[in-house]
């Protein structure tokens, strides 16, 4: 049994895990598109409404019956995942400190914890790829976002199709979702980067693109390769907390230390025609 003063123990352990929240906290990407809520439970369950637009009749004769259209509600169910990680320090490594080990797994961790859980709101807001009921739009064959051939390069094309999809089914798209290879693509895309005012022509000078058909841009390397999205943020899932990234500390006095993190959540595709994803961006 290691011995300490009274209370060094929780007083570590609270250090530990500050010091993984504040590496965590700003890595998320893609949570910021999901409207967040806390649960208490290990599975929710939500209704997801039918896409169909409903039409009202004009000119009804007297007496006449009305005409009849019927929304359906699908039960959808999702259950708590757990994403975590445990880094082991040897004691010596710690003594030493030749280099800030503990500091530099702790980043490490929280960074592989907050990959997890983005790689998961990917997934469902994308369908696995596997599209069964988001919309789509598809990038034509050599006409790709990165073509050798400059010209063909129109992703405002895609993207502009994306934001039409979502308005005929009145959905406002203000999210654009992409890797970092398609980001770079549209950084440097002659239109885009020739489109730019004098109050934005930063693209060119620090890497940052303005809205684009007034979508806020978000980029993350958990996106699949070839593809990109569109979505109206915060109406088109729910990323659902049981639990945020908590950490505990573990010691073996004279052996090592143990860091684990972990985060309990779950999401929901609420509203899947508010999101387009965005095929073949890449050759």
């Amino acid at each position: 049994m290691a011995y300490g003063e009274v209370g060094t123990e929780a007083l570590r352990a609270e250090n530990i895990n500050k010091m993984v929240r504040i590496f965590a906290e700003p890595k998320f990407v893609l949570k910021q598109v999901c409207m967040t809520s806390a649960s208490g439970a290990w599975r929710e369950s939500y209704y997801r409404e039918s896409d169909l637009v409903m039409t009202a009749a004009t000119k009804i004769a007297r007496m006449a019956a009305f005409p009849q259209e019927s929304p359906l509600w699908e039960k959808v169910s999702v259950d708590m995942q757990k994403a975590g990680l445990e880094v082991e320090i040897s004691h010596e490594d710690v003594l030493t400190d030749n280099i800030p080990v503990i500091t530099r797994a702790q980043k490490k961790l929280a960074q592989a914890i907050v990959k997890a859980v983005d790689a998961t709101i990917w997934n469902a807001l994308s369908e696995n790829r596997s599209v069964v009921n988001i919309q789509t739009v598809a990038t034509p064959v050599n006409f790709e976002w990165d073509s050798s051939t400059r010209a063909n390069r129109n992703p405002q094309d895609q993207i502009g199709d994306a934001i039409q999809l979502l308005a005929e089914k009145n959905y406002n798209a203000d999210t654009l979702i992409l890797n970092p290879k398609d980001y770079i693509n549209i950084v440097t895309n002659d239109n885009i980067v020739g489109s730019f005012n004098s109050s934005m022509n930063s693209a060119l000078v620090n890497g940052r693109v303005a809205n684009i058909l007034g979508l806020k841009t978000l980029v993350s390397n958990v996106i699949s390769a070839d593809y990109a999205m569109v979505l109206e943020a915060k109406t088109a899932a729910t990323y659902w907390s049981a639990e945020g990234m908590r950490t505990v500390v573990k010691y073996e006095e004279g052996i090592k230390h143990t860091v684990r993190g972990w985060e309990y959540g779950a999401v929901g595709v609420t509203d899947p025609k508010a999101i387009c994803l965005i095929t073949n961006t890449a050759i």
